[in-house]
């Protein structure tokens, strides 16, 4: 009987698909989204001549097995949406901002972006992995518009 269950057990672990850590697209699980004025220096003044600029606050649910993190900041145009994979030579657009395990807030990963415009603004994340420091395709990006003080919707 034993045997039978085992010889089960292994025709239906092998017909499920295996996913090498890394290989899926993450899901950008955010659970915080705010902005704040652009300040600065101990006494938070506002940053003379960026008035206009806000700082972003971005927090999102760890994953597992991620030893890093990387955001992708106004990066439409490099990352294929369809496939998390990056474009060609497109380096140059939007601006990639590595986080480690000790960047949180409240215990969970977060980027903390000041100088960031108002208007539309886009996110992508993908994490480093523990086994060999292979790096996930990017996520389906996030859009919020960005105003005023607050939380993002």
């Amino acid at each position: 009987m034993n045997h039978r269950i085992t010889l089960l057990l292994t025709l239906a672990l092998s017909a499920c698909p295996v996913t090498i850590a890394g290989d899926e697209r993450p899901e950008f699980s955010i659970y915080q989204a705010r902005v704040k004025q652009h300040r600065q220096g101990a006494q938070g003044d506002l940053v003379e001549g960026e008035e206009d600029l806000r700082k972003i606050i971005l927090g999102w649910h760890a994953i597992p097995s991620a030893v890093g993190y990387e955001i992708c900041h106004q990066c439409v145009g490099r990352i294929e949406e369809a496939t998390g994979a990056e474009s060609g030579d497109t380096a140059e657009i939007g601006t990639v901002h590595a986080t480690t395990p000790q960047d949180t807030c409240g215990g969970e990963p977060c980027l903390v972006m000041p100088g960031a415009p108002t208007g539309y603004n886009t996110f992508h994340l993908r994490y480093k992995t523990s086994d060999g420091g292979k790096w996930s395709p990017w996520s389906e990006m996030q859009r919020f518009d960005v105003q005023d003080v607050g939380h993002l919707q």
